[in-house]
């Protein structure tokens, strides 16, 4: 049998799950289940994702206990992320409004 292991960050996020099937562990990483199978499992899933797709860690470790992370948790979360920079077609929808503005400036400083 293999034992599984969780690696966790400073905010206690698990950032990796593995067997010993696999991988060495390292200093630091948590030994969660002594007698494990070939693949890791985390809360009766096989190789779950960390993350979700905004790469917001999913599970944490509070306690020795390993949570599976809230809505609230996650949302909040999400609420922190800095915002993506603007895709190129935003910045040339942004420019045509510009354009479209001053054009609208002229024609009707044009009819005065």
């Amino acid at each position: 049998m293999s034992k599984h292991y969780v690696r966790i960050d400073s905010k206690n996020n698990i950032i990796k799950g593995f067997s010993t099937d696999f991988e060495n562990s390292i200093e630091g990483d948590i030994c969660v289940n002594e007698d494990g199978g070939r693949h890791f499992q985390l809360l009766n899933i096989i190789n779950p994702s960390m993350v979700n797709k905004q790469m917001i860690y999913l599970y944490k470790y509070v306690d020795y206990v390993i949570q599976l992370k809230t809505d609230e948790e996650i949302a909040l979360e999400v609420s922190e992320l800095p915002a993506l920079p603007k895709t190129e077609q935003e910045i040339a929808d942004e420019r045509l409004v510009s354009l479209e503005n001053a054009m609208n400036m002229l024609i009707s400083m044009s009819m005065m």
